[in-house]
Formats: C-alpha cells, structure tokens, sequence
C-alpha cells in the first residue's frame, strides 16, 4: 500500500479546499457560461458562480489572522485594495473585449476572469502558509477598542474573552 503525505505549512485542509472550490467552481461556471444558449442557464452559471467564490473568505479570507494576529487589520487593508483592483479594470476590459456584444467576444472574458481564478487557486494552495510570520512576532499593538469590548486573547483559534472581566484593566492589548 502506497501511502501519501502532505504538507500544507500548517494550512488547515478546509481552509485549502475552501480556498480552491471557491476559485475552480466559479472558473467552471464561467465558462460554462459562455457556452451556455438559454439565457436562464446563463444566468444560473453566473450566478453559481459569484456564490461559491464566497468560498474563497474561508480559506484566503482569514489567513491574515493566521499570518499575523496582530497585524490582520492593516494585512486585510493591503489584500483587499490590490483584490479591488480587478473590480476597477474588469469594466473597462470587458467593454473593450466585447465591442459588438458577441458570444465569442464574452467568452474571452469568462476564460480571462477563469484563468485569474485558477492561477489564484494554484498560487494560494501552492504557496499558502498559516505559519505565524517573524515579523509578527513584535512589540505589542495596543487595542483599537474601547475597553468595554472584546479582545483576542491567546491562540486565535479560541474563543473571545471580554477583557473587563478577565483583566479588569481597560488599557487592554492584545495578547496573542
């Protein structure tokens, strides 16, 4: 008997899966999409298509939290402007690629938005990590929140703990 072991650097296997159905199954449905003559089906593939890469928050989502508990916040702020970035061009190109508004002319965009799906799926499963990061392991942040709300505390796997109750003191900081 063969048997096979993975590492994934810590990376938790629903995190993985996740993160990959939520780029290849809206990658297929584009596609599909583009073939697609009955414009119900057309519509139906889209929008599968937009609701499974909800997925992707799953696995690439929270990793910022995994990377660096500490530093989630301005990590999040980075990803999501260069993710906002597809959202500014795709008009634009989509616009440009589909001039008289042809089948063929839209299936060139669904294999481009398929295309960045897959390499994005590849390079996060590929190259993806959970391990906290050195740089992480810093000074320190003091909390953004009022002392009356709630903290991380310990690993971020676990649960949150109101910081009154365990710490009494309302200069609270992160403890993770």
């Amino acid at each position: 008997s063969l048997s096979l072991s993975l590492s994934f650097s810590g990376m938790c296997i629903v995190c993985i899966v996740c993160g990959f159905a939520g780029s290849v199954v809206p990658a297929v449905c584009l596609v599909l999409a583009g073939y697609a003559k009955d414009r119900t089906l057309i519509v139906a593939y889209i929008s599968l298509s937009a609701g499974f890469s909800g997925c992707q928050m799953v696995g690439s989502g929270i990793n910022q939290i995994d990377l660096a508990p500490r530093y989630a916040d301005i990590l999040m702020g980075f990803s999501n402007t260069f993710a906002s970035m597809g959202g500014i061009v795709a008009p634009y190109l989509a616009q440009t690629l589909t001039p008289n508004h042809k089948p063929a002319e839209w299936r060139v965009v669904f294999y481009i938005t398929a295309a960045l799906f897959i390499v994005g799926a590849l390079g996060f499963v590929i190259f993806g990590s959970a391990e906290r990061q050195w740089w992480a392991e810093g000074a320190k942040r003091a909390s953004p929140l009022p002392p009356s709300r709630v903290c991380l505390e310990g690993d971020p796997s676990q649960s949150l703990v109101a910081n009154m109750e365990e710490s009494g003191n309302p200069e609270v900081q992160y403890s993770v």
